[in-house]
C-alpha cells in the first residue's frame, strides 16, 4: 500500500531550520550568524514529498512560476512571439533540463546561487566579509530545499513539454483549456489593454489549476484548514494518515487529454468508494470514533 508520509509541518502550516554552518568554528570566527528560512507547505508531490514556498516569495521558489513559464514559452497568444519551429523547442527544452543539475554535497553552494535562487543569504555575504562564490557556508537542509526545487521544476516542465508533443497544434489545446475552465470569466482576473500582461494573468490562473488537475499535486489549503484537493483515484489509501488526524480530503474531477480531438475532459467523479478503499475507509472511522485524537498518531502508517 502505498501512502502518504505524515508530516507534521501540513499541521502546523509551517517549516524553520537554519541554513547554515552555525558550528563551524572556523566560520564562528569570522562572523557567521545563523540565517533562518520559514517554509509553508503548500502541495504534495507526485512523488509522496512536500513542495514548500518560502517566506521571501522568491521568484525561483514558486511553483505557479514554474507552469505560467512554460506554457508561455509553448504557446502563441503573444502579438510580440518569436515563433519557434518544433526543432527549436526541443533544443530550448533539452537545454533547459541539462541546466537543472542537483547537487551533491551542500559543500558546493555558494553564496551567489543561493541569493539567486532563495533570495536569502547568509550575513557573510551580505556584509561582503566573504566573496559570493565562496563555499562552504551552507548546510545539508539547505541542500535538500534547493534540490527539491530542482526535482520539482524538472518533473512540470517535463510532463508540460510531454504535452506539447503529443499534441498537433499546442495553441488550440491551451486556449481550448482556458475556456473549458472558464478562466477567461474568472471575477479576480483584470482585463489589460497590454496584451502580454493580460495573458500573463489568465496564465498564472490556469497554472494554479493544472496543478492540481493534470500535474499530479495534491493541494494543501491555506483557507479551509486541514483541508487536502487531491485528483488522486484512491485518496483514502494515500492520504489515509491525513484522514485519521481528521483532515478533510476533497476529490475533484481531473482532466484528461484525448488526443484524437486534442482537448481536454474533465473526468467523472465517483465518491463511492470500492474494494481496498471501503476497507480503508471503515477502519478510519473505526479508530477515529473510538481512539482519542492525541493518540491516534498510535495507528499511521
Amino acid at each position: 500500500m502505498k501512502t502518504m508520509p505524515f508530516y507534521e509541518e501540513v499541521l502546523t502550516g509551517k517549516k524553520s531550520f537554519d541554513m547554515v554552518n552555525s558550528f563551524d568554528e572556523k566560520l564562528l570566527k569570522l562572523g557567521l550568524s545563523s540565517l533562518y528560512i520559514k517554509l509553508t507547505p503548500l502541495y504534495f508531490t507526485p512523488d509522496y514529498k512536500l513542495y514548500y514556498s518560502t517566506d521571501t516569495n522568491h521568484y525561483e521558489t514558486n511553483i505557479n512560476n514554474y507552469v505560467k513559464d512554460m506554457l508561455l514559452k509553448l504557446t502563441k497568444n503573444f502579438a510580440n512571439f518569436l515563433a519557434f519551429s518544433d526543432e527549436d523547442i526541443e533544443v530550448f527544452y533539452r537545454k533547459l533540463i541539462n541546466s537543472l543539475k542537483k547537487f551533491t554535497y551542500s559543500y558546493d553552494l555558494c553564496g551567489e546561487y543561493v541569493l539567486n535562487n532563495l533570495n536569502i543569504n547568509a550575513n557573510l555575504f551580505v556584509n561582503r566579509i566573504l566573496s559570493w562564490d565562496y563555499k562552504g557556508i551552507y548546510n545539508d537542509d539547505t541542500l535538500k530545499l534547493i534540490n527539491s526545487y530542482i526535482k520539482i521544476k524538472k518533473d512540470i516542465y517535463t510532463k508540460i513539454y510531454n504535452l506539447y508533443s503529443s499534441s498537433l497544434d499546442f495553441n488550440f489545446l491551451i486556449n481550448n483549456l482556458i475556456s473549458l475552465l472558464n478562466i477567461y470569466k474568472n471575477k479576480n482576473l483584470l482585463y489589460n489593454k497590454n496584451e502580454k500582461i493580460y495573458y500573463n494573468e489568465i496564465y498564472k490562473i490556469l497554472s494554479k489549476e493544472l496543478l492540481v488537475l493534470f500535474l499530479g499535486y495534491s493541494k494543501i489549503e491555506t483557507v479551509k484548514k486541514r483541508t487536502i484537493t487531491t485528483t488522486i483515484k484512491n485518496p483514502n489509501e494515500v492520504f489515509y494518515n491525513y484522514k485519521l488526524m481528521d483532515f478533510d480530503v476533497v476529490k475533484i474531477p481531473g482532466l484528461i487529454y484525448d488526443k484524437k480531438s486534442n482537448t481536454f475532459k474533465l473526468e467523472k467523479v465517483d465518491n463511492y468508494s470500492y474494494g481496498l478503499e471501503r476497507e480503508l475507509e471503515n477502519d478510519i472511522e473505526l479508530i477515529k470514533k473510538y481512539v482519542p485524537y492525541n493518540e491516534r498518531d498510535k495507528f499511521l502508517i
